[in-house]
Formats: structure tokens, sequence, C-alpha cells
């Protein structure tokens, strides 16, 4: 092999998964699709705690030899980080459940990774004071930990981009395109996250998820946060709050949503107030009631 061509070898993608489920294996499956011959996606090592689980979405390679299945602890992170050193793993995708991703997210920086998440870690007080400060009812909101770091891996020449789910995610990314290249002014953005989910053979009546379980459970039953920068910032309310009926595009639907705790409200506040953003609702989604 020359030296031009070692060169470009290095330069090759070398990642590590965390969480094998349903979004990890369409993540792997589309990087497949984007670069079938390896001409900058060298490996991949496929984690989660359940080993079966990642050899079956390695199995969905279809004999690809770049993916490889391991067992890990993601709460773990010094498991972690002797996994990203063996395995010389250059970027860090996390999809856990949000209960491990600080853990992930310190393994990345530990070992001199690159790292994504689609979420982050929040923790309320046990006994949350509502109303208007979010440090009055959450020991750790969402997104503190990582921006709290920022310094600390711009200081060691390595990126971390967090939240790059849909929402929060693509509908920041909406907003921003809005407030940058379409409108004037932007006071106010809403975020409504419903659909028309139905698997088929089960009973109308049947509890439904359309995302993991305890993820879920974890955002709803969590104080949902909101944006007003005319009253003084992010206020808290108590879950379920702000049930209402919102009519979805056609094909879906009315829809009645309820408010929940969520990122795009503390991201969209930090990156569109400079266009003039004054009121982020929380989020609402889809609760059949």
């Amino acid at each position: 092999m020359t030296e031009e061509k070692e060169k470009q070898e290095e330069k090759k993608m070398r990642m590590m998964l965390v969480g094998a489920g349903a979004v990890g294996e369409s993540i792997l499956k589309v990087m497949q699709w984007r670069d079938p011959k390896g001409e900058w996606l060298k490996y991949v090592l496929v984690c989660d705690y359940d080993l079966k689980r990642a050899e079956e979405v390695v199995g969905m390679m279809k004999g690809d030899s770049r993916f490889e299945a391991s067992k890990i602890d993601a709460t773990n992170t010094e498991e972690m980080a002797e996994l990203i050193r063996e395995h010389k793993i250059d970027f860090v995708m996390d999809v856990a459940p949000p209960f491990a991703s600080n853990m992930i997210f310190d393994a990345a920086f530990k070992t001199g990774a690159d790292y994504g998440s689609m979420g982050t870690w929040s923790v309320p007080m046990e006994d949350p004071a509502y109303g208007l400060g979010i440090e009055n009812s959450y020991t750790e909101p969402m997104t503190k930990y990582n921006f709290d770091r920022h310094e600390a891996w711009k200081k060691q020449g390595n990126m971390a981009v967090i939240c790059m789910g849909i929402d929060p995610g693509v509908v920041n990314v909406f907003a921003k395109y809005a407030a940058t290249e379409l409108l004037d002014e932007i006071t106010e953005v809403h975020v409504k996250d419903g659909g028309n989910l139905s698997v088929p053979g089960a009973d109308p009546d049947d509890i439904m998820f359309g995302f993991n379980v305890w993820t879920v459970l974890d955002e709803v039953m969590n104080p949902n946060v909101e944006y007003d920068k005319e009253k003084g910032g992010f206020i808290v309310e108590k879950a379920f709050a702000g049930q209402e009926v919102y009519e979805m595009p056609e094909g879906v639907g009315k829809n009645t949503l309820v408010k929940v705790e969520h990122e795009e409200v503390v991201t969209m506040a930090r990156y569109l107030s400079q266009y003039g953003l004054k009121r982020q609702p929380s989020r609402s989604v889809l609760m059949r009631i």
C-alpha cells in the first residue's frame, strides 16, 4: 500500500454505535447504502447490552465485514473507553436510552473521539417548584451537562453534536432555515408531534408506543418546560399539562396532544433568540386519551 493510500485509509471513519435498537439499525442501513464501497466508512462496532440484538443487526448488513457486534454496558464509561481504544474508534454515535448519554459522552471525550447523540438526559427534582426558573425544578436540565463541557471539548479539538433526531434535530434545522431564509422575524416556534400509528392485529384500546417505551414514559412524566422571554425565561409546568386537540395535515387528522419536556425548548431558545424568538412552548405529543 502506498503512503498516499495509507493516508486515505486513515481518514476513513471508525465508528462505535451504542444502542442497536430500531434507530441504530436504521442509521447503519443508511450508512451502508450511502457508502457501499467503503470510500469513507471503514469500520463500525455495533454495541448493545443485548449481544444477540447487536449480532442480529450486524446480520442485516448482509456479510459486510466492516460491521462487528459487541456487548457493552453503556453506563460504564471505563468499559466503553477500553473498547474505543481497542478498536481505534474516532466517532461515537449514541443511540442508547438517555439515562446512559452522559456516560457515553464522557467515554468519547476521555478517548479523544468525536460524538453524536439523538437526545440528552435530564434529572427533575423530587419536589419541583414549578413556575419560573428551570433551575428550581431540575437538578440537571436538558443539554446542561453537554454545554457545561463545551470549552473542554473545544480545547481538546473534538466535536460533539447533540440532539440529532427528528425532534430535537430536524425541527431545529427547519426552524433555523425559516428564521434565516423565509421570515423577516420569528417570535414563536411550536413543535407538534403526532401521527396515526396503528399496529396490525392490535386491539384499538391497546397501549402502543411509537418509540422506546422507557424514554417515552420518562419524558411525559417529567415536568414540562417552555420558554417565554417576556415572562422571564423558562417556565416549568406539571406533566400532561396543556391538553389540546390539534388538526394534523391531511391523512393524519385530529390528534389529542399534551405538553412534554423536550430539548427543542432549550436549544431553540439558545440559538434562535438572535432572530427574535420570544416564545417556545413545550413540545406537544400525541396521547390517545
